[in-house]
């Protein structure tokens, strides 16, 4: 179980990283961008970095959960990921 929990962490935080990239590469983006569309897109890479913040606390809760109340915790991060990934991907595609 252990082995397994330690891959599920690492994954997690690999995505994790892989994803902050993409905001970063999104953001660089908004410089090309009308005035308005660079509000709007900074305002929600703004929010979707606070969820990734989010999402770093909870994993770095879920390293330290008992074995017990460990997948509680990671269904709780798994659904953050979800919406963090829905999102990202829907302001991915309104830049094209």
């Amino acid at each position: 179980m252990k082995d397994t929990r330690e891959l599920y962490e690492q994954r997690t935080a690999a995505r994790l990283d892989e994803w902050q990239a993409k905001m970063q590469a999104l953001k660089a983006k908004t410089t090309r961008v009308s005035a308005d569309a660079q509000i709007g897109a900074r305002e929600q890479l703004e929010k979707l970095h606070d969820k990734s913040d989010e999402m770093k606390e909870k994993l770095k809760d879920l390293k330290s959960k008992s074995s017990d109340n460990w997948e509680d915790a990671k269904q709780h991060l798994e659904s953050s990921m979800s919406e963090f990934e829905t999102a990202l991907k829907g302001l991915i595609s309104k830049d094209g």
